[in-house]
């Protein structure tokens, strides 16, 4: 057979090796078939794969179990991870075949997508002939092979005990096979060393039971002349009982000697080198390593010897298995440097090099690995250069002006924002002294603190200081020194920070004529009451204002009252009750104006105000901390008259009670209208009815169906027009609606913008559900929420909305599931069923959706709950009265 272009893919190569111990198939998912099988796999269908048209027939048999495949075909069109399992093949002859099957997804580089079906494991339920003289061509073809090398064979029926061994087996213990007579399992015992036989018989177990893909041993045998010589055993089960029992086990027997005294001859090099070393066979497992190699790596584990290295260090990456394997083919690698990441997230710099160990007849036997731990050097190499580089990137980048000033007073070196903050070139300025663009009203202060500087009485000094721009202004700058010095304590340069305060120095300058401004307003409000108190409570700001609408003079209370003098006590009363239930502690006195702004920042609310004379009058209140530092040191209330606006609030109660009145007599007027409309349309339908029962010829004129379409149309409108009047009434009629069919129906209709949204509409009612309410209001609920699932979506997601029902004791609750955009539910809870509010920038957004459905929902005397997070999306739950 041919080689298929994709096993040419080295990881394809390796995971059929790994998995393709009874075969495999490449299976084409274009075309929907297997479209190439491996000889053994056609083999255990039955087939002789040298024979003409016995590839083509074993293909078309095995693509007749497309129901065995369908599970796996149907996980790789949603995922590309690899999936293993078991399958179960019926041939022609209605053989059972079963396999353990690992398959793999592979894109070719033409685009083409193929599955690897690896198999293993291969069990069949009853003995076949056919296979049986399969396996018996098969192994006759290995035996000649073998009977070309010096590899010893041996067969063993495990149930009966018989064991078959070639002579080149009995010669490498010193016999011939007339010399060991007859033959059994008995015959490997009596040579096996002892100490060698449990572990023999361990892994014997263990591949039987599964464990292992083949049994695997190196043993000590009893030469004739009475020494021990190691041997390679190696063999795995072939065939098996009738009831599932291992019958017949085949292997080899190497004689291994002279490559383990090379083997022990290094271990014992390596054991007792005073560097890091490190001894692997082939399977890259642990022969021998130094102790420098173990406390470099700080390995626990006694009994690494016989381990493999990736099961020592699981975190080992894929490149340094290349290299192991490179080394292994007899390259020699070597690295100055490299990163390796242990498991417990520290990191370890390690210079390494690669060889690979050779036995007397220059057969590599595995790699030897040299490593120097140089984490120590690494971080202070890496250390000075990250320090270089912070300081480099922190001159160039920095916020502020930064320059290196020559003992002289020369720039040296300026950044960028120095050039911008003083309006000069980089190359003009570098010409520049420090002594030039000083006001010199400043200089004899700079200078007398360079000069301390120099003299070693200060390393560094901050002062508030001018320079001049280019264009002549002035800027006012924060200038921070330091020196760095030479070996002789002598300045090598100065290290200057430039911090530009010209906005702050105005905004002071400004600040202060704004705020004499400020106590002219104060003052000249007369019709707004403005007190300030300290943080106790203390009158210590009473303006005119506060005056005129409170008939005390500011002298009356300044630093000797409190703003409870003025307030309504059985209103502090009461917010005194309110606001120790919400801060679940006392709260008296004065601190029930000031509690909550403390906590936000300020509160505004209405109070009554009391004036001297003992009148009373309506007030908006607004109390802001004033804080210093972080510390709040007083109270600001800034009160407002609103009488005449609670006058207006009660004419307009007055007004809306008329509107009501009038609301409930168009109400009346609507019942009568919607009730003779129903009376003409049933007399419509009657007459109509009546002719065509007289008129039989007439029933399929197309004017008279539209005309019976038309007065369906007007009573299904009224119907609806007394639904909706209902809403308002406490005794409203239900009817008994299916949600089943409501949802088929909101699916139906949105379908289109589904497909055109790329979200997936999932119903997930598993029964049917009946509940009562208004028609027109369930249809109205289910399109708000699946259309706003569509609107919302995350165009980055496979979206989807899911639509599902729990029948509970009074209720049917029906959620909407949705993995789009998420709302905000900390910040926009109180507010989500609010009439035009819109929690996302979205075209088609008018925030009126969700607060028509809650409408519909409380008229219905239901509940809507609310789960969300952004990002992960959101679902709504509505529960409505159970029919």
């Amino acid at each position: 057979m041919t080689t298929h272009p994709i096993l040419r893919n080295e990881e394809n190569l390796s995971f059929i090796n790994a998995f393709g111990i009874d075969g495999y198939w490449i299976y084409d998912l274009q075309k929907n078939e297997i479209i190439f099988a491996s000889s053994l796999l056609i083999k255990l269908f039955g087939f002789d794969y040298l024979k003409i048209n016995a590839i083509d027939k074993a293909l078309k048999e095995i693509n007749l179990n497309k129901t065995a495949l369908a599970p796996y075909i149907e996980y790789f069109k949603y995922n590309k991870e690899n999936k293993s399992g078991s399958i179960n093949y019926i041939t022609s002859a209605q053989n059972k075949l079963h396999f353990h099957l690992n398959c793999k997804h592979f894109t070719h580089e033409d685009g083409t997508c193929y599955l690897i079906g690896a198999h293993s494991e291969f069990n069949n339920e009853e003995k076949y002939t056919r296979n049986q003289l399969v396996l018996q061509q098969q192994f006759e073809r290995y035996k000649f092979i073998i009977e070309g090398t010096d590899i010893g064979t041996w067969e063993w029926n495990i149930q009966t005990g018989e064991t078959v061994f070639n002579e080149k087996w009995a010669d490498i213990i010193g016999y011939n096979l007339e010399e060991l007579g007859v033959t059994s399992i008995d015959t490997w015992i009596k040579f096996c060393h002892p100490d060698d036989l449990e572990l023999s018989n361990q892994l014997i177990e263990e591949h039987i039971q599964g464990k292992s893909r083949i049994y695997d041993v190196e043993a000590r045998m009893k030469h004739k002349n009475g020494d021990w010589i190691w041997v390679h055993d190696k063999g795995k089960v072939v065939s098996w009982t009738e009831d599932g029992k291992p019958e017949w086990m085949v292997g080899s027997h190497q004689d291994i000697t002279d490559k383990i005294i090379a083997r022990e001859q290094n271990k014992r090099f390596v054991d007792q080198a005073p560097i890091a070393i490190a001894m692997f066979n082939k399977n890259i497992e642990y022969l021998a390593a130094s102790e420098k190699w173990i406390s470099d790596y700080n390995i626990k584990d006694n009994h690494i010897i016989g381990k493999s290295h990736y099961e020592v260090f699981p975190e080992i990456g894929e490149q340094w298995k290349r290299d192991h394997q490179e080394a292994l083919r007899g390259k020699h690698l070597k690295s100055e440097g490299e990163l390796f990441l242990r498991a417990d997230g520290t990191e370890q710099w390690v210079k390494w090099e690669l060889k690979p160990w050779y036995y007397k007849d220059r057969e590599i036997g595995g790699i030897t690995m040299y490593s120097q731990d140089i984490t120590v050097a690494k971080k202070a190499e890496e250390q000075l250069r990250i320090s270089e580089e912070t300081f480099r990137n922190n001159f160039e980048n920095a916020a502020i002006g930064m320059a290196i000033v020559s003992p002289e007073g020369a720039f040296t070196k300026v950044n960028n924002s120095l050039c911008e903050m003083l309006g000069y070139e980089r190359s003009v300025l570098l010409n520049l002294t420090f002594q030039e663009i000083t006001h010199p009203d400043d200089l004899d202060k700079d200078l007398t603190l360079l000069k301390e500087v120099v003299n070693n009485q200060r390393d560094s000094y901050q002062m508030e200081k001018r320079y001049f721009h280019k264009n002549g202004e002035m800027i006012y700058i924060v200038l921070s020194v330091s020196v760095v010095r030479k070996a002789d304590k002598t300045p090598l340069y100065f290290i200057s920070q430039i911090t530009d305060i010209t906005p702050r120095v105005k905004a002071q300058i400004s600040l202060r004529s704004t705020l004499s401004k400020l106590e002219s307003i104060v003052n000249g409000s007369t019709q707004v009451s403005i007190i300030g108190t300290d943080a106790d409570g203390k009158i210590n700001l009473f303006n005119v204002g506060a005056e005129n609408l409170l008939g005390y003079k500011k002298e009356e209370v300044l630093h000797k009252r409190s703003p409870e003098i003025i307030h309504k006590a059985s209103e502090m009363e009461a917010r005194s009750a309110e606001l120790t239930r919400e801060f679940n502690r006392p709260v008296n006195g004065y601190d029930v104006f000031v509690v909550v702004a403390n906590e936000v920042g300020f509160e505004s609310r209405e109070w009554t105000y009391v004036r001297k004379d003992g009148s009373e009058f309506k007030v908006l209140l607004t109390v802001n901390p004033i804080r210093e530092e972080g510390q709040i040191i007083g109270y600001v209330g800034i009160a407002v008259d609103i009488s005449q606006l609670h006058e207006a609030q009660t004419q307009i109660k007055t007004l809306l009670e008329l509107k009501q009145t009038q609301n409930e007599r168009f109400s009346n007027f609507a019942y009568i209208v919607s009730h003779n409309l129903k009376t003409y349309t049933n007399n419509l339908t009657g007459l109509i009815n009546l002719f065509v029962r007289q008129n039989k010829k007439e029933a399929e004129n197309k004017v008279l169906k539209f005309l019976v379409q038309s007065i369906e149309g007007l009573s299904d409108t009224v119907e609806h027009l007394n639904e909706v009047l209902t809403i308002s009434s406490e005794n409203i009629d239900y009817t008994k609606i299916t949600i089943n069919h409501v949802l088929k129906s909101s699916i139906n209709n949105l379908g289109m913008n589904a497909e055109k949204a790329d979200v997936r509409i999932l119903n997930k009612l598993e029964k049917e559900y009946y509940i009562k309410g208004i028609n027109a209001y369930v249809e109205s609920i289910f399109f708000n929420f699946i259309s706003n699932a569509l609107k919302y979506r995350d165009v980055k997601k496979d979206s989807y909305v899911e639509i599902s029902a729990e029948e509970l004791d009074r209720y049917i609750a029906i959620t909407f599931t949705d993995n789009g955009l998420g709302i905000n539910l900390e910040k926009h809870r109180n507010k989500l069923f609010g009439m035009y509010n819109t929690f996302h920038k979205h075209a088609e957004a008018r925030g009126i959706g969700l607060f028509i459905t809650h409408n519909q929902v409380e008229a219905m005397k239901g509940k809507i709950e609310v789960k969300s997070e952004i990002g992960k999306g959101t679902s709504f739950t509505v529960y409505l009265l159970k029919a």
